[in-house]
């Protein structure tokens, strides 16, 4: 019985505390460079960031490991266009970020199924058990090769 009620507490703990992703220190290190509170809980979700909200953490001078990890950690696949590039860019975001950013398509995106050609079949010429021997009867008529001659 007591296995039980510790079972449902941990339950009830776990449940009202939610899955925090984020340790202490990271946690403090975003409150110390005042990371705005919506961004914040979104981080401490485990939720993927945005272009934008890449950029605000990049000004607000978190350092580009700590994004990297965090992106590394939510397995966000980014499919960057010329004009993303160019605002990461103007906005002065690391290379660092922008470099895994750009690699984050072919590590995490989901994979064609593999190709395998169809098997090798002999091909089908009429009836598939042969014909068997040509019979004759009386002055050369048999039966040979599907007809009577």
């Amino acid at each position: 019985m007591k296995f039980w009620n510790l079972l449902v507490a941990v339950f009830v703990f776990g449940f009202y505390t939610g899955c925090s992703t984020l340790h202490e220190g990271d946690r403090y290190l975003l409150q110390e460079h005042h990371v705005s509170p919506e961004l914040y809980a979104r981080m401490l979700h485990g939720e993927p960031l945005s272009i934008p909200d890449i950029i605000d953490l990049s000004r607000r001078q978190i350092p580009p490991p700590f994004i990297v990890h965090y992106i590394w950690k939510t397995y966000a696949v980014y499919h960057l266009s010329g004009s993303d590039i160019a605002t990461l860019k103007k906005a002065e975001v690391s290379q660092q970020i922008i470099d895994y950013l750009l690699a984050s398509a072919p590590l995490y995106a989901p994979r064609p199924y593999p190709y395998y050609p169809p098997a090798p079949v002999a091909p089908y010429y009429g009836y598939p058990y042969g014909y068997g021997p040509t019979v004759i009867i009386g002055g050369g008529y048999g039966y040979r090769g599907g007809y009577w001659h």
